[in-house]
């Protein structure tokens, strides 16, 4: 088995400022809009997120196995198709 790289606690730090302030943001963006398909289009930015998250794990020889890479695309990959649907009736028909 092959061991990960861990991080140094300046990396660790980071990340949980991002998330903060990630959680920080949504919670003020839900209080703030009240349409639920505006949210979609953070779900569709996700969900491309996840689709080339999905191909890079295919493409390389990085240790995840290939199925977690399959998974994740399959998951964009439908989840784009819904939230695509949703966004486009939403925004760019009406």
């Amino acid at each position: 088995m092959i061991k990960k790289p861990r991080r140094n606690k300046s990396e660790n730090m980071i990340y949980a400022i991002v998330g903060f302030s990630l959680a920080i943001m949504t919670i003020i963006i839900v209080n703030i809009i009240t349409e639920p398909s505006f949210f979609d289009l953070f779900g569709l930015t996700t969900f491309v997120f996840l689709i080339c998250v999905g191909i890079w794990i295919l493409q390389t020889d990085k240790v995840p196995p290939d199925w977690i890479g399959f998974i994740l695309f399959l998951i964009g990959v439908l989840g784009l198709i819904v939230d695509g649907t949703i966004v486009v009736r939403t925004y760019l028909l009406n």
